[in-house]
């Protein structure tokens, strides 16, 4: 996981126009929307020169009414540990007294919206290495979180390393997905006096046996966050990101 840090001023857009506007400036990415074929036959973005396919998905789907209904439930329960206050969801649910039971639901609903997002990055990335033929490609499910607590990167993380991994007949089951950047606003930490964005990047089985693609997700995410904030940090964990306010349109240091 990479960490970035952000003490800067001024106006904060939304974080799916500022990916979109860095994968064009910083990745000399060009937009694939303009293409007379179905949304299904290619990916959103192409970048550098080629070697680098983008699909971006963001969790503010339908799903929405179904993880709002989850949160109202869990805090409902006698035994949810209101006093930990916005904390990660798995601290949560190791407080509660089923917390295997609980985490399992949990994860099967928040799952399905995130495994609905990455079967169709799959299958559109598919498509796009067979209509845009070439002998080295990267291709990346960018997925994005603009507002939505109950998706924290812990939990995110778990379920898309768990599912990357899954195997079909003895091939794996995304496998058209190499990696998978998950990024969000809406949870962060402090790292001495700094506030702290997540990037998680998790890589597909296809890096095992391709390992120069791990270096060009590392520079995805590294060139994210020198264009994006002041500063870059690596870190390992991901447990003690937290769901924090909505970010003003002026964020301060």
């Amino acid at each position: 996981m990479l960490m970035m840090r952000i003490e800067r001023t001024g106006v904060i857009e939304p974080l799916t126009p500022r990916i979109e506007k860095f994968l064009r400036e910083k990745m000399g990415g060009r937009s694939l929307d303009d293409l007379q074929s179905p949304n299904d036959r290619r990916a959103d973005f192409l970048c550098l020169r080629g070697l680098l396919a983008v699909e971006i998905k963001s969790l503010e789907d339908p799903g929405t009414e179904r993880m709002e209904n989850l949160l109202r439930e869990l805090r409902a329960r006698p035994d949810w540990p209101m006093f930990l206050g916005s904390a990660p969801m798995e601290s949560f649910i190791r407080n509660t007294k089923n917390p295997s039971e609980v985490r399992r639901e949990v994860l099967e609903r928040i799952g399905a919206g995130i495994i609905r997002h990455l079967r169709k990055a799959n299958r559109q990335l598919q498509a796009h290495t067979k209509n845009f033929p070439r002998k080295n490609l990267v291709r990346v499910l960018i997925l994005v979180n603009e507002d939505k607590e109950v998706y924290d990167p812990h939990t995110v993380g778990y379920v898309l390393w768990h599912a990357v991994r899954h195997f079909e007949a003895g091939r794996p089951r995304y496998a058209n997905v190499d990696g998978i950047l998950y990024l969000t606003e809406r949870h962060a930490s402090v790292r001495g006096d700094k506030l702290t964005f997540p990037v998680v990047m998790i890589e597909g089985p296809s890096v095992e046996d391709s390992p120069w693609k791990s270096s060009v997700l590392e520079f995805i995410a590294d060139r994210w966050g020198a264009s994006s904030y002041d500063e870059n940090c690596l870190g390992d964990g991901v447990e003690n990101f937290t769901a924090i306010d909505h970010i003003p349109d002026v964020a301060q240091a």
